[in-house]
């Protein structure tokens, strides 16, 4: 089995947080508080999961965001349907824990879903398919640094 790298994990699962919370001011005070009454402040901080969702177009979906993970050794794991909502999800489990940090603080568990587009009315489909948002195409991932 390939060694894991401890510190890439950290450094993309802060890749992801950080902007949230900056664009989520009560995100960020409830993460501060919880920091503020933590004995080691931040570092006892620990992402229990991290969820993303996604439309299933344009290079994007489960497997766009789940390569970035997979790449740092979390295994694939259930695969969820939910027909009515016309939504597919995978979760995907961390590798071993960091056997040098603190034995209770493992990596996020990732949860990853997308809209099922093809199955969407003509009329919900044309509402995201022209739209932008500041980062890029609705959906796109870019997790590099």
């Amino acid at each position: 089995m390939a060694s894991v790298d401890h510190d890439a994990i950290r450094a993309t699962v802060s890749r992801f947080v950080e902007p949230y919370l900056a664009r989520n001011p009560p995100a960020r005070a409830a993460v501060d508080a919880l920091a503020s009454a933590a004995p080691n402040g931040a570092a006892d901080v620990h992402w229990d999961h991290l969820a993303f969702r996604s439309f299933d177009r344009d290079g994007c979906g489960v497997d766009a965001v789940a390569r970035v993970f997979l790449d740092l050794g979390y295994v694939p794991r259930d695969e969820l349907r939910f027909p009515k909502k016309k939504l597919l999800a995978r979760w995907y489990a961390p590798p071993d824990p960091d056997p040098g940090g603190d034995p209770c603080a493992t990596h996020p568990r990732v949860f990853i879903s997308h809209v099922l587009a093809d199955r969407l009315s003509p009329a919900a489909r044309g509402a995201f398919s022209s739209r932008r948002s500041p980062y890029g195409r609705v959906g796109v991932v870019n997790a590099d640094p």
